[in-house]
């Protein structure tokens, strides 16, 4: 039996359908706005960014990998479809300066290869792992840490050979 055959009840029913009702639009309104918002502000930090000249890993802390991890949270929570997402990444991927590519080392890698440490990466979770691992080797380019990036996830075997045969160090836990 519901409580609304009782005469006088369909009252709080209707106050709380009506609150739930403006609960929900007022959360979707809100989450609507936030979006846009964050938006603007990785716009507006771009702009900023570049006009000032600021160096890169500055940019790419401050603008390019929130733009990439908001990207990916949006698509979680269907606020962006998977197209979407992509063209996020595929256009952060083409304000990132050209650099050595997946399974390349830079050009001063090589020769340096002797006195500097070699560190293995892959994207582990997607295009945007790959961008972000890109954005990395160019932040440490210059420094005697040489990063080489695959073109994703390799098997263990293809891990443990290309650790033997490239050199890369590795550590236990003991």
């Amino acid at each position: 039996m519901s409580l609304t055959v009782f005469e006088g009840w369909t009252r709080p029913f209707l106050v709380l359908a009506l609150f739930l009702g403006l609960e929900l639009t007022t959360n979707l309104v809100i989450e609507t706005h936030l979006f846009r918002w964050r938006r603007r502000c990785l716009a507006g930090r771009l702009a900023r960014g570049v006009s000032k000249g600021s160096p890169a890993e500055t940019v790419y802390d401050g603008l390019m990998l929130p733009a990439l991890n908001y990207a990916e949270h949006d698509r979680i929570k269907a606020r962006l479809s998977p197209e979407e997402e992509q063209r996020v990444i595929e256009a952060t991927r083409e304000l990132l300066p050209e650099g050595p590519g997946p399974g390349e080392r830079g050009a001063s890698g090589e020769a340096a290869a002797a006195s500097s440490v070699a560190l293995l990466g892959y994207p582990a979770n997607g295009d945007a792992d790959a961008v972000a691992l890109r954005m990395l080797a160019r932040v440490l380019e210059g420094t005697p840490i040489v990063l080489d990036i695959l073109p994703g996830p390799p098997l263990w075997s293809e891990l443990v050979e290309l650790v033997k045969t490239k050199g890369y160090r590795y550590r236990t836990s003991s």
